[in-house]
């Protein structure tokens, strides 16, 4: 079922542009305090701004609040010309404790960029909140030294220290984030590449072990028996464009997984092909009909799977021999059995494919598997997958 997104007033804002607009308005509020102390008129008991200190007031003022609107786009120097500012805003007492500001642009710097850069921000806006302490009882403004001491200092070292580590941790869990993301992507990328060749292996070995094991028959006979020989090519021909059938449905299946719904897998149903085709690479195979209930999709193409890379295994390493292949429920688990009476042998393949391939099916699954040689003679394959009833697909 299509997916209906549903759209609020605030998801028709672009995020970005919103959180460039809530700066732009903490700007000006912070920008109106200021001008509204610079613009005050002067009274008896406090001169006020008057002549070229209203000029330099004004100029603070908005110097001290409007960059603020940028901070996201230049951080570093929007901090520099809020720095500025508050420090002059102290001295010219045009606010009191102004380094809230600074903080606030100061932790942008430290969420965007790296610690390089921003540690040493931070040492200035501490060195500069010093300066201002040190300036403050000889810089006489309005006939009055400035009003900045210890508890200003004090709390502007503390804001600044807290917005640059808060800052700080973001940036670190943003980085963290997307590293986790890009190696979820890697896992992804690999764990498809895996699947994509057991599923290549899958579908192409038992066809492609057919096709040798009757080459070589068809080579063996030729002169002597040629009609056998030239069955034998019928049967490699047959053989060859199942696989080559097999092969393409497979990859038509994975170009219309992302958009459509992938054509079917291969089940229980397909089973007699599989038992046909041993039986023409010369193996004798006995399927007794099972009674297996609807199985989810999964886990009945991993019997499917299975039950191919036993025959396909019979038939590499064993032909020409009896087979016997055994489905049935048990305790709760489907249970694949696949034994021969050829030669004993022990089959190892590279990760991924073979018998690893199947052990890597089951325990998917978390169930159970093992292979080996039989006491008396041949090998014996056993796959338990558990299955809980009412799961089918």
């Amino acid at each position: 079922m299509d997916r209906v997104e549903r759209r609020t007033p605030w998801g028709m804002w672009d995020r970005d542009a919103l959180m460039v607009g809530l700066d732009v308005v903490a700007g000006v509020l912070l920008t109106l305090p200021a001008l509204l102390a610079v613009l005050e008129p002067p009274d008896p008991e406090y001169p006020g701004f008057t002549g070229w200190l209203r000029v330099a007031g004004v100029t603070v003022a908005l110097a001290l609040g409007l960059p603020l609107g940028l901070r996201r786009r230049w951080p570093l120097p929007v901090l520099g010309v809020v720095l500025t500012a508050a420090c002059a805003a102290d001295l010219l007492q045009v606010v009191s404790g102004a380094s809230g500001v600074t903080a606030y642009a100061l932790y942008m710097v430290a969420r965007d960029d790296p610690r390089r850069r921003s540690l040493p921000a931070l040492g200035v806006c501490m060195a500069a909140i010093a300066g201002v302490l040190a300036l403050a009882p000889v810089w006489n403004v309005h006939d009055v030294p400035a009003q900045y001491g210890w508890p200003h200092a004090v709390i502007g070292w503390v804001v600044c220290g807290v917005a640059w580590v808060l800052g700080a941790m973001v940036r670190r869990h943003r980085e963290l984030t997307a590293l986790a993301e890009a190696q979820a992507e890697r896992q992804d990328h690999t764990d498809r590449r895996l699947h994509l060749a057991r599923e290549v292996h899958d579908v192409v070995a038992h066809n492609l072990s057919v096709i040798t094991v009757k080459a070589g028959v068809a080579l063996h006979v030729a002169e002597q028996r040629p009609e056998e020989a030239v069955e034998t090519l019928r049967v490699i021909e047959r053989t060859g464009r199942t696989a080559l059938a097999e092969v393409r449905q497979l990859l038509e299946a994975l170009r219309r997984a992302e958009t459509e719904t992938p054509l079917g897998d291969p089940g229980l149903a397909e089973l007699p092909e599989l038992v046909a085709r041993a039986e023409a690479a010369g193996v004798e195979v006995s399927m007794p009909p099972h009674e297996l209930p609807p199985l989810p999709g999964g886990m009945e193409l991993s019997v499917y799977r299975i039950v191919a890379e036993a025959l396909t295994n019979v038939v590499k390493h064993a032909a020409p021999a009896a087979c016997e292949v055994l489905l049935r429920v048990e305790d709760g688990h489907v249970r694949v059995d696949v034994t021969d009476n050829g030669t004993a042998r022990v089959t190892k393949l590279p990760g991924g494919h073979g018998l690893t391939g199947i052990r890597e099916r089951v325990e998917a699954y978390g169930g159970e598997f093992c292979a080996g040689p039989r006491p008396g003679g041949g090998f014996a394959l056993s796959a338990r997958l558990p299955h809980m009833p009412g799961e089918a697909r």
